[in-house]
């Protein structure tokens, strides 16, 4: 099985790995090399569901421009970072998500961008800006990527100072205003239902909050479709096999086929319950159908059928009718298919579905009086998380 990619785009730090390109300190020259980067990312858009923002900063974190190897911190100012994120969501695939760092640097976008709701979730450029937190389960500000002092916004590299101020709703309508670390933790777990999420574990010293509990939470509720499992091991090493089986099994979507119900007569009926169960959902639409008989029977899923409205806990029940004239008059198993849209991959098992079995028996194919267990014809995907 494959997953799709999330580059981050980053130069070089100074006199490291390659001296001679480090960072440059014009915005123009940065945009011309995204321009020309995600030029090439598009043309294998069937292969990258995101794009990390990166392009700013020590490690591409958007933080702070560093000429000497962490001895000269001279932040970036914000409206370099929110030219960079406009000029990726505008450069990229409308397919293609972008991953900012920090709920700020989407929060405080110009032009505003007001909190994600359902009805935008599909149509809107706010709705492909997602997050990677890339320093999950430090501390309870996973190192400055949430929480400020309710004035001004503390670079991550900087002390940092925490008010967990109440919220009244996800930062209403006004501009966005850090409140504190919870504000800005709610917030981000609302824009994490609608759009992607996914980042990697760094650690501080604290193991009491690297708890299996505090983790499988969170990777939950902020809707993680993927978690980098090489880093950090200190972090990884102290959660058990059993924890770790049970986000892989869950991380991205996961669906099951509660119940299922296809019959033949003058036309045929087909009636199936599909619940998301993992912690995050699809990011791009894919194609369902029934093969019968080896002729396929497509199921619709465009507009509220859209399998990305299929978000963490809904179910959707899909039902139509299709033509039985080619429908075998013998017993005959019946097959459910999940592929992806891409021509060039939709023929390709690896990126078929994930689908787990909720209950067994799940589905009935009744004909002539009989009986049969429906078939499922596909292997779990990793296609997103």
């Amino acid at each position: 099985m494959y997953a799709a990619q999330y580059p981050r785009p980053w130069h070089s730090l100074s006199g490291a790995t390659c001296p001679e390109c480090p960072e440059p300190n014009d915005l123009a020259v940065l945009k011309n090399h995204l321009t020309q980067l995600l030029g090439v990312i598009n043309a294998n858009k069937e292969l990258v569901l995101a794009v990390e923002m990166g392009t700013l900063g020590y490690w591409g974190e958007n933080h702070y421009y560093d000429t000497t190897l962490n001895m000269n911190q001279i932040p970036r100012p914000y409206s370099w970072r929110d030219e960079v994120l406009s000029h990726q969501v505008a450069t990229l695939d409308p397919d293609i998500l972008v991953l900012a760092r920090t709920p700020l640097l989407k929060a405080n976008h110009t032009p505003t961008w007001a909190p994600l709701t359902a009805s935008v979730a599909l149509t809107e450029d706010r709705a492909r800006v997602g997050h990677h937190n890339d320093c999950f389960m430090a501390d309870e500000s996973d190192m400055g990527t949430f929480g400020d002092d309710n004035t001004t916004y503390v670079e991550p590299h900087l002390p940092r100072y925490f008010v967990s101020a109440g919220c009244t709703g996800i930062y209403a309508t006004q501009r966005f205003r850090s409140l504190g670390l919870q504000c800005d933790r709610d917030y981000w777990k609302n824009e994490a239902y609608y759009t992607l999420g996914n980042g990697e574990t760094c650690y501080d010293g604290q193991p009491g909050r690297v708890t299996c509990e505090h983790y499988l939470g969170e990777l939950h509720d902020y809707h993680f479709a993927s978690l980098n499992m090489l880093f950090s091991q200190d972090v990884l090493a102290l959660l058990n096999a059993t924890c770790h089986d049970y986000a892989r099994n869950y991380l991205g979507y996961r669906y099951e086929l509660l119940s299922a119900d296809v019959t033949v007569d003058t036309v045929g009926h087909y009636s199936l319950l599909i619940k998301n169960v993992g912690f995050s959902r699809p990011y791009q639409n894919i194609q369902m159908f029934l093969s019968i008989g080896g002729k396929n029977y497509s199921i619709p899923t465009t507009g509220s059928s859209d399998f990305r409205l299929l978000r963490s806990g809904l179910t959707f029940n899909f039902t139509g009718t299709f033509d039985p004239s080619s429908v075998p008059a013998t017993a005959t198993p019946v097959y459910l298919v999940l592929t992806d849209l891409s021509s060039s991959l939709q023929n390709n098992l690896n990126y078929t579905i994930r689908l787990g079995i909720a209950q067994s028996p799940i589905v009935f194919w009744s004909i002539q009086a009989l009986i049969f267990l429906v078939c499922i014809s596909f292997e779990s995907s990793l296609r997103v998380g």
